[in-house]
């Protein structure tokens, strides 16, 4: 039987053989995973490669000198910091190039200053007294399937479908890799009728292919896939090959969406309910304790899948955000390295200057949308009063975020008509100048606050023009140093045309870069009470409201307004826009 075993052991495909030391109780190197993109994260949200020491004997093992190298020529290639690995424990080592630990006597998050190869290798665990403790050859690896010990510190290594790191390895071992996939047909997206599916695996072993069409993950109970079968409403299917028990595939999801009228994107968004819940009625929740973590598909306008990744949605606005669970309220999109990838590197927004996003916002237009008001409908809404402010302020010359349409959808629930828009921070800023040195000020009831930079030279410049007397020219000449007076005054003609009543105390922008001789210049923002949507009509006076109105943007219109070359130069303005974008 001892000789059988040996042969099995040296010769069998799959195995190898660890350095003898390893059999007598000491570290070894237990499991790693070479091409890591869906397994785990490490702390900073990458997918980053590891492998995975363990302890078989009953003492604790201090690695603290030990030495770790994929060429036994460079013995000292990495050395471990402090770090100790209790009896029968397991220590995850990250391989990531990052060479930091995190400060612990004990344990801590190790990560090496070298990278694993997809293609193979081998490593060299060595101690401090330079003898070799173990030592692993590793052929070519499939992404998300790891090599290891089976079972833990023996010395055959196998194939594993489903990782287990920081634990035992005590999933079905195979004796190469898998190479599979599952293709699931026709492709997501938007469809005018009723579609046949179809889930196909394509593999040299025999799988089971398990489905769902609820949403959630397929499971060992899900259903088995056995002929095609028809959906007629929208609907995620979601399914992934197993061998026995255990999953043995990627999963794999298609959103479809059945007789959507009209042609306008589709944003869908995939989260466990009670996170959504969580989002949607904790409205005094702020900040990251805010985002909960959910899937976001994209469905372009020709009807395809366009994007699917992992984001973090919260909520966004003031007012907006109050409301019971069925309320439409505004959102935002965060792309990060936890949940996917770091940024959107898709044209969400047509016409945007941004390449890539880090955030979006999903604007609900809480005032200009159609709703129940005293058992019958607001007729003044019309969804688009922001956007088009926004838009003619890109037209006249202004700096403004670019905005789009789309259709959003919750766990395949319709939640209604939403704004896409930028979202004005140090990205969208960057986007326009090639560079992040901005200061960039928000208008609040409670006061004006820096969202990038500080407000020291924003204080100054509103200091100054307000208390200054500006009909006297070297004053006027010199608040012309601190605001781009044209870029001010096509921001004040526009609101002033476009009767935005819920202004400017609050809605508003301000940014300046953070260089000598540079101006302020404004941003138009939730622009929706402009056009009427308070009834009161153009007999409205927006001028005089405007000058009775308090806050800096206000306090430099009227200062502005005691010079009389600047009352020349708003009067020349006005009516070349009125002449112009605004006829």
């Amino acid at each position: 039987m001892f000789l059988i075993g040996m042969f099995l052991v040296g010769f069998l495909p799959g195995f190898r053989v660890a350095a003898a030391e390893a059999a007598g109780g000491k570290v070894v190197i237990n499991e790693l995973l070479a091409s890591n993109k869906d397994t785990n994260r490490d702390e900073d949200g990458h997918s980053s490669d590891w492998l995975e020491l363990y302890n078989p004997s009953p003492a604790r093992v201090n690695l603290s000198g030990y030495r770790l190298s994929d060429d036994l020529a460079d013995q000292e290639k990495w050395i471990f910091p402090d770090v100790s690995i209790p009896p029968g424990g397991y220590l995850l080592l990250w391989m990531s190039g990052k060479n930091r630990c995190e400060q612990s006597a004990l344990t801590g998050i190790v990560h090496a200053s070298f990278r694993l190869s997809k293609r193979g290798g081998r490593l060299f665990l060595i101690d401090p007294r330079g003898e070799l403790v173990d030592r692993v050859k590793f052929p070519k690896q499939m992404s998300d399937q790891s090599y290891g010990r089976s079972p833990d510190g023996s010395p055959a290594w196998f194939y594993f479908v489903t990782p287990t790191p920081h634990a035992a390895n005590t999933k079905k071992p195979f004796f190469g890799p898998l190479n599979t996939k599952v293709e699931i047909s026709p492709p997501p997206g938007r469809h005018p009728r009723r579609i046949e599916v179809n889930i196909v695996a394509t593999t040299a072993r025999r799988l089971t292919i398990r489905y769902t069409t609820d949403g959630t993950r397929p499971t060992i109970a899900s259903p088995v896939f056995t002929d095609t079968f028809y959906i007629s409403d929208n609907t995620i299917v979601r399914a992934a090959g197993f061998i026995g028990s255990e999953r043995a595939t990627k999963e794999l999801r298609a959103d479809y969406f059945i007789g959507l009228p009209g042609r306008l994107p589709i944003l869908s968004l995939l989260m466990d309910k009670d996170e959504f819940s969580f989002v949607q009625l904790k409205s005094r929740v702020r900040g990251r304790a805010a985002e909960r973590g959910a899937r976001l598909v994209i469905i372009g306008d020709n009807g395809r899948e366009a994007v699917s990744t992992g984001v973090g949605l919260r909520l966004h606005g003031q007012v907006g955000r109050l409301g019971d669970f069925d309320a439409k309220k505004s959102f935002r999109i965060y792309f990060r390295r936890k949940y996917g990838v770091a940024r959107l590197a898709y044209p969400v927004i047509p016409g945007s200057s941004q390449q890539k996003f880090d955030v979006l916002v999903l604007r609900a237009l809480f005032d200009d949308r159609f709703r129940k008001v005293m058992n019958r409908f607001d007729l003044r809404s019309a969804y688009i009063r922001d956007q088009v402010i926004r838009d003619l302020h890109r037209e006249m010359g202004g700096l403004s975020p670019s905005g789009s349409w789309y259709i959003l959808f919750v766990n395949m629930q319709f939640r209604g008509l939403y704004n896409l828009v930028e979202r004005i921070d140090e990205d969208f800023l960057q986007a326009q100048s090639k560079t992040s040195q901005w200061d960039l000020i928000r208008g609040e009831h409670q006061g004006d606050i820096a969202t990038v930079g500080t407000i020291e030279a924003w204080d100054t410049a509103c200091q100054f023009i307000a208390s200054s007397d500006l009909s006297q020219q070297d004053f006027y000449e010199k608040a012309k140093q601190y605001i781009d007076i044209k870029d001010f005054t096509g921001y004040i003609i526009l609101n002033l045309w476009a009767q935005n009543f819920d202004w400017p105390i609050t809605n508003w922008y301000a940014a300046k870069l953070r260089i000598e001789n540079a101006k302020w210049v404004f941003f138009c923002w939730d622009s929706e009470f402009a056009f009427d949507l308070d009834g009161v009509g153009i007999a409205d006076d927006s001028m005089k409201r405007l000058a009775a109105e308090e806050g800096c943007v206000t306090k430099i219109f009227n200062a502005l307004m005691k010079s009389p070359a600047y009352r020349a130069y708003f009067g020349q303005e006005l009516e070349r826009h009125l002449a112009g974008v605004l006829k």
